[in-house]
C-alpha cells in the first residue's frame, strides 16, 4: 500500500468528510540481497552485473550458466562470490519445529508487529474416541492461552532465516492461530513528522462532536468482511475477454477525493446521506438521526453551546 521513506498520498472517506493522508511503511522485512555476477567479468575488472536478460554490463553478453554466480556488493563495484553450496552450508538446519520461548499478555502484542497468518492443529488426526496426548497438550496449551488471554512467543527456522511468531487461540475446540511477527530491528520508528507531540492541538467544538458522534454510529455495525473481494482477477478477465472479441476495453471511471476543506458543511451533508443509506439497511438502521437535540440544532443552522473539546 504505501512507499518508502517519502510515504505517499493517500485519503480516507466517511460519508461526504475526505481527510488527506500520508502513508509510510510500519515494518518492513531486512532482507540479505545477492546480485547475479558474471566471474568472467568479475575476474576481469569489468562490471559483473547483469542487466535484462541476464546481459552482463561489462562485455554485453548473456554468459552461459556455468559463469553465472552469487554475489554480495561490499562496496561500490567492488563484490565477494558465494555460492550455493556455501550458502545452503551457512544456514541452520531446517527446525521444521516451533519452540515456546515465553508466555505472554496479548495486550502487549501491538498490530504493527504481526506479519503472515496461519491456522495451526495437531499433526495426527483424532483416532476413535480416545484423544491421542498430542491431541492433548495441544487443548492443554490452547486452554491455558484462552483462560489467561495471552499467546505463545515462538522461535522457528524457516528456509534458512529465523523467524518469530505468535500463538494463540482462535476459537473455542479449534485451531490456534499463528502470526509470524517482524523482529524489532524490522518495525520503523516513527517518522519525523508522527512523533507524539508534533501534530497541532486540535479543538472539536459541541457541534462538529454532535454530527460526528451521530455520523459515526449509523456506520456502526457487526464485523463481517464477506462480501469484499479483490476485483482485480475479475477485471483481468474482462478485459482479455473484450480483447478477445473485439468489444471495447473497460476504462473505470477515477473517483478522485478532495480533501475536506468545510468539516461542518460535510458533516450535514453526510448525515443526509446516512440517512439515506440506513433506509436502504446498508448501515445501522437502529440509529435515529433525527433523535439528538444537538444535532436537530445544528442541522437547522443553531450550533449548540461553543464549549470546546479536545
Amino acid at each position: 500500500m504505501a512507499g518508502g521513506a517519502s510515504g505517499r498520498n493517500w485519503s480516507v472517506a466517511f460519508g461526504m468528510v475526505v481527510i488527506g493522508l500520508k502513508l509510510f511503511p510500519g515494518a518492513r522485512d531486512e532482507v540479505t540481497s545477492f546480485k547475479g555476477i558474471h566471474t568472467k567479468c568479475w575476474e576481469n575488472g569489468q562490471d559483473p552485473t547483469f542487466a535484462q536478460e541476464f546481459r552482463c554490463r561489462g562485455c554485453g553478453e548473456i554468459p552461459p550458466q556455468e559463469e553465472r554466480a552469487k554475489g554480495v556488493e561490499i562496496s561500490k563495484g567492488q563484490y565477494v562470490l558465494v555460492t550455493e553450496d556455501e550458502i545452503k552450508a551457512s544456514r541452520p538446519e531446517p527446525e521444521e519445529s516451533l519452540t515456546v520461548v515465553s508466555i505472554v499478555p496479548w495486550g502487549q502484542i501491538d498490530p504493527i508487529m504481526l506479519s503472515k497468518s496461519y491456522f495451526v492443529g495437531p499433526q495426527e488426526p483424532p483416532k476413535g474416541s480416545k484423544p491421542s496426548a498430542a491431541h492433548r497438550a495441544f487443548a492443554l496449551l490452547r486452554g491455558y492461552l484462552t483462560q489467561s488471554n495471552k499467546a505463545a512467543l515462538l522461535t522457528y527456522v524457516d528456509k534458512g532465516h529465523d523467524k518469530i511468531a505468535i500463538l494463540k487461540p482462535y476459537y473455542p475446540d479449534g485451531p490456534m492461530i499463528l502470526f509470524e511477527m517482524y523482529f524489532q530491528n524490522e518495525i520503523r520508528p516513527g517518522v519525523e513528522q508522527f512523533k507524539p507531540g508534533t501534530f497541532p492541538a486540535i479543538e472539536i467544538t459541541d457541534g462538529e462532536m454532535a454530527l460526528g458522534e451521530t455520523l459515526f454510529a449509523a456506520f456502526s455495525k457487526d464485523l463481517d468482511i464477506s462480501p469484499y473481494r479483490d476485483s482485480f482477477p475479475v477485471r483481468v478477465a474482462d478485459l482479455v475477454e473484450a480483447k478477445q472479441t473485439g468489444q471495447a476495453l473497460p476504462v473505470a471511471t477515477k473517483n478522485v477525493q478532495k480533501p475536506t476543506d468545510d468539516l461542518m458543511e460535510a458533516l450535514r451533508k453526510s448525515l443526509g446521506m446516512a440517512a439515506a443509506v440506513t433506509a436502504t439497511g446498508a448501515v445501522n438502521d437502529d440509529v435515529a438521526i433525527g433523535n439528538n437535540p444537538k444535532v436537530v440544532e445544528v442541522l437547522q443552522g443553531k450550533p449548540p453551546a461553543t464549549t470546546k473539546k479536545k
